[in-house]
């Protein structure tokens, strides 16, 4: 019965060490989380590539509305031209008509002003010749009498009397002629002023009609003209905005190809660590099996000591027994130590950890880490101890370093210009790993800082 007591005693004793072996985190849990955490990061980044799909699908999208619209603009400015066009030519004709109707009409001024010369010039041949004419009456009429008798006396014989009184009667008719010959004259030439005057009226009134339509063609051009000016205008906006859609188009290609290079990074790293898991896994069935057989061995052997020992005392084999299988103390509590994280390097914080506006890719999406801003060359600081499980080139974290501290937590430090550490590399905290730059998707010096719980990234400023 004492025998049977002992070797419960000794297989409970067994059991709890086998327990506590199982229970304590291993390399192997370690590396599940390292797994884990990729896995994470792997699904964050394909997410991140269909976003960036959805958004050039929009900007692509974008474009073909914008090259519409600006197509639909030239055939407005084509129309609009052409409307200019047609009222240039109406403007051209109207000035042609108004410089001809200007030019007849100085024509008719200068044929007016001649015409006026002649009449005053007839006016005055009449005035003079009324002057004769009114002289000659006069003084017939006072020396009628005297005019006969010289007429009478002067003449050599009666046919020569006649022909005299005949005489001064066809120079008195001669008189009358020519009096009514200037009246007609002055008349003519009055009425030939009159009707220049009136035709000088007309063209004078075809000439102002001509330059309001001058005015009003030249009005309606400017306005054609204006519109046209603000659809060109409009125009170069849509260029503007379509020339910034190809550079988001262009800028979120090269992200893309970024991301894209990353998720196959971050695939081929967790199909090692897959692959590296298995063998570990198998190791660990193996060193269980091993552990079985030695256990069973040591079963057997413990039926055998209890057989031979029946007659020794049973408390002080029982207590050496468990002072031989029990672990070393202080075990757990070195596995359960915290680290404490402090600032990878000296600067402002520029940009936080939650949604933002990207500035390169023109879009609100998650920042998943904190922008300290730091010139090239930095020196950056191990946040925390721990093991150094990537350090190279990320797609658009640039030349990076991912450490992983246990218990599911790594920290990331991206955009470096230099890596001063390699994969493998056990780091202390505050030991220098890399010089800041701007690699990778970024739009100047700094450091980008993330922690990370089992692959899912944290707010930082709740660790530091």
């Amino acid at each position: 019965m004492v025998a049977f007591y002992r070797i419960n005693r000794l297989k409970i004793l067994i059991v709890t060490v086998l327990v506590l072996t199982l229970v304590l985190p291993t390399p192997t849990t370690v590396f599940a989380s390292q797994l884990d955490s990729k896995r994470e990061e792997l699904k964050d980044v394909q997410t991140k590539i269909e976003a960036n799909k959805s958004t050039q699908t929009a900007i692509a999208k974008q474009q073909a509305e914008i090259l519409e619209a600006i197509k639909q603009n030239d055939q407005k400015i084509a129309s609009l031209q052409s409307e200019v066009n047609t009222l240039q030519e109406k403007l051209d004709q109207t000035t042609k008509e108004r410089k001809d109707a200007e030019a007849k009409l100085k024509e008719i001024q200068e044929t007016l002003e001649a015409t006026q010369a002649q009449l005053v010039a007839n006016r005055k041949k009449l005035a003079e010749r009324r002057a004769v004419f009114n002289s000659r009456l006069i003084g017939t009429y006072k020396n009628r009498g005297i005019q006969i008798v010289a007429v009478i006396l002067n003449s050599r014989d009666f046919r020569d009397f006649i022909e005299r009184t005949l005489l001064l009667g066809t120079i008195a008719e001669s008189d009358g002629h020519l009096v009514k010959e200037i009246k007609y004259l002055e008349k003519q030439t009055s009425d030939k002023v009159t009707q220049i005057g009136e035709q000088k009226r007309l063209v004078e009134d075809q000439r102002l009609v001509l330059i309001k339509k001058e005015e009003q063609i030249a009005e309606a051009k400017n306005k054609v003209a204006g519109k046209q000016r603000e659809l060109q205008e409009q125009q170069q906006r849509q260029q503007e905005l379509f020339s910034q859609a190809q550079r988001n188009k262009v800028a979120l290609e090269q992200a893309e190809e970024m991301l894209v290079a990353s998720s196959n990074m971050i695939a081929n790293q967790i199909r090692t660590l897959e692959a590296e898991e298995i063998a570990r896994q198998k190791e660990l069935q193996r060193q269980q099996e091993i552990q079985r057989q030695k256990e069973l061995e040591r079963q057997r052997q413990a039926s055998a000591v209890a057989a031979s020992v029946a007659s020794s005392p049973a408390k002080a084999t029982t207590k050496e027994a468990a002072k031989s299988l029990s672990p070393s103390a202080g075990s757990v509590s070195s596995r359960q130590q915290t680290a404490r994280f402090i600032y990878p390097a000296s600067g402002p914080i520029t940009s936080g950890f939650g949604m933002r506006f990207h500035p390169v890719l023109g879009y609100s999406r998650m920042h998943t880490g904190i922008d300290i801003g730091v010139p090239t060359g930095t020196l950056v600081h191990a946040s925390a101890s721990g093991t150094v499980i990537m350090a190279g080139w990320m797609g658009g974290y640039g030349n990076a370093v991912v450490i992983s501290h246990g218990g599911g937590i790594s920290t990331l430090y991206g955009h470096n210009s230099a890596l001063l550490v390699s994969v493998g590399q056990y780091v202390s905290q505050g030991q220098v790993i890399a010089r800041s730059g701007s690699t990778g998707l970024s739009t100047g010096p700094h450091l980008h800082f993330e922690i990370r719980l089992n692959g899912t990234p944290v707010d930082p400023m709740k660790y530091l």
